[in-house]
């Protein structure tokens, strides 16, 4: 994606795979399943992503190259935030200025 991407373009995304790429190999598939809003202001929005993972392939605190369907691919820094009997629960946060 040439630009950073916004609250929207993920919106059209809720239940989508985004492969976590290592060295441009997909390393585990994860389904974004929901948006939180964050606050906003005149001039920016802040957003948070949450992915599940699946539990035999964790990944760390990091930022990975992440391709998806619709946006192609996306640096995005995730965080472990919950393990639960299917996998793991992965966060981003978004805080972007809107022009």
């Amino acid at each position: 994606m040439d630009k950073v991407p916004t609250r929207d373009d993920f919106e059209t995304q809720i239940n989508a795979n985004f492969s976590a790429l290592i060295d441009g190999v997909a390393h585990a598939d994860l389904t974004l399943f929901e948006i939180v809003k964050g606050k906003e202001t005149s001039g920016a929005e802040s957003f948070s992503l949450l992915f599940r993972g699946p539990a035999a392939q964790p990944l760390s605190q990091q930022t990975y190259e992440m391709e998806n369907v619709a946006l192609g691919k996306i640096a995005i820094f995730i965080v472990p935030v919950e393990r639960t009997p299917d996998g793991f629960v992965y966060e981003a946060v978004f805080n972007n200025f809107i022009p």
